[in-house]
This record gives C-alpha cells, sequence and structure tokens, in this order.
C-alpha cells in the first residue's frame, strides 16, 4: 500500500532526527508529516482489506513506541479510532446535512418520515392515524 510505505518512509526520517527535538516537539512532526498522510481521505480506504489496514497501524504502532512518553502518546488517538470512527462519520454527517458539494448531496436519496402518531401498515392494510 502506497500510504503505509510513505508513512514508514517519513517515520524513519524523522527517527534519524529525533534527538535534536524534544518529545513533544517530535509528536508535533509525527503529526503533521506522517499522521495526516495516513489519514488523509481515510475514509475511503476504510473498507479496505484488514491485512492492507494493519500495515497503516503498524506504522502508528512503531511511532507510538519512539514517541515513547505515555503522557504524551495517551493525548494521540489511535489511527484506527480516527479512522473507523471519526473520519466517517464526520463524512456521513457533512453528505446528511448537505455541508458537501451539491452534487454529492444529490446522490443522497430523501427519506420520507411518518408522522409519530401513525402506525406502520401491516403487509396489505392501510395506514392509520
Amino acid at each position: 500500500m502506497k500510504i503505509q510505505s510513505r508513512g514508514g518512509k517519513k517515520l524513519g526520517i524523522l527517527n534519524n532526527v529525533k534527538r535534536y527535538f524534544t518529545p513533544e516537539q517530535f509528536l508535533t512532526l509525527y503529526q503533521a508529516q506522517v499522521r495526516s498522510c495516513m489519514e488523509y481521505c481515510s475514509h475511503i480506504w476504510d473498507g479496505s482489506a484488514k491485512y492492507q489496514l494493519d500495515a497503516l497501524d503498524s506504522v502508528d504502532r512503531r511511532a507510538r513506541r519512539l514517541i515513547g512518553n505515555d503522557l504524551k502518546v495517551s493525548r494521540l488517538q489511535s489511527l484506527e479510532n480516527r479512522r473507523r470512527k471519526v473520519a466517517c462519520l464526520a463524512v456521513f454527517y457533512k453528505i446528511y446535512f448537505g455541508e458537501c458539494a451539491q452534487e454529492l448531496f444529490d446522490l443522497v436519496v430523501p427519506i420520507s418520515f411518518l408522522p409519530s402518531n401513525c402506525e406502520l401498515p401491516k403487509e396489505s392494510a392501510p395506514l392509520r392515524c
């Protein structure tokens, strides 16, 4: 996976220059250079095969070992959490409430809601309100 190899290479470079930065600075560099690359459009490739997602998570675990400080690592959400929960929900929210491109919003089929005092019809019974 190209994203995983790009993230791994960037993390390797950061590891080589780690001694010049404090753990806080290293965390900031990781988030800006590596993490942003691996989170970009994560809602699109979230449905990829498990072995591909595991490869991305391995880069994230390696970075957590390099950062080291438990306090700083605990502040950092796992990539899986960001990918599966936050990014996908954010995209769903934007599409559902029309905060996206009009072409994308037009793909969403409108849902017709029944009034709250209506019963769902049985197989051939009429709707009663």
